[in-house]
């Protein structure tokens, strides 16, 4: 690694220097443990994978799915196994890589209400009359409350997951990685690409402020991390 020319490249890309030093000398991404009551299922998209979350909240006998992935057997088998009623999909975007798997799931729970942003409804095909987008949600001691947070995609929406006990949880889908962010595509109306990129950018950086440093931040891709973690080592912020 050319510490020397990444240290005069990271202010052409208005990137911290030393958390940009820290990915190239040391990769390796030392991830926190979800709760128990939370499982991840990661599935192959091209040459990537994907992440989508189920979340159990046996006091409420229920459980709330987090983005789809491309594969719904492991998701199908757990729900089953779990004995608890799947009442919500939840999306964070309409990108294909997160909802492929939505049509066979919605088949096997037909009753699951889909929670999304509305204004990424157009990419939900037959679903988009289905939509529902409220405020906040609670389940016993549980309380979800989405988070904008576009970018990545012009409606991209997190959620927070806050309960009795155990760390916050963020499931931002593409808006947030460890150690980056997702990709900005188009301009908002009326702005430069380059607006958008700064003032979303500014938003996920108010964001990771709000959050206790303990909020785990489970990402559409890649590995988990913590806002405390990012504020440290993202080189973004």
């Amino acid at each position: 690694v050319d510490e020397a020319h990444l240290a005069l490249l990271a202010p052409t890309l208005n990137l911290k220097t030393a958390p940009l030093l820290s990915i190239a000398t040391s990769p390796n991404i030392s991830a926190p443990a979800l709760p128990k009551n939370l499982r991840r299922y990661s599935s192959a998209f091209g040459d990537m994978t994907v992440n989508a979350y189920l979340l159990e909240v046996p006091e409420a006998e229920q459980a709330l799915l987090f983005d789809t992935g491309t594969d719904a057997s492991a998701i199908i088998k757990s729900i089953a196994t779990s004995g608890l009623a799947l009442t919500w999909i939840i999306l964070t975007h309409a990108h294909p890589d997160h909802i492929e798997a939505l049509p066979e799931i919605r088949a096997k729970f037909p009753n699951a209400r889909i929670m999304a942003p509305l204004t990424e409804k157009a990419g939900l095909g037959k679903f988009a009359g289905e939509v529902n987008a409220p405020d906040k949600l609670d389940f016993g001691s549980t309380s979800l409350t989405p988070v904008s947070t576009p970018g990545h995609s012009p409606g991209g929406t997190s959620y927070l997951i806050q309960s009795t006990g155990v760390p916050d949880l963020l499931i931002c889908g593409d808006a947030l990685f460890a150690r980056s962010i997702g990709g900005i595509r188009q301009s908002a109306p009326g702005e430069t690409l380059k607006q958008t990129y700064h003032k979303n950018l500014e938003n996920l950086k108010s964001l990771l402020e709000s959050l206790s440093g303990e909020t785990i931040l489970c990402p559409g891709h890649g590995p988990a991390t913590t806002a405390q973690t990012e504020q440290i080592e993202n080189p973004f912020f």
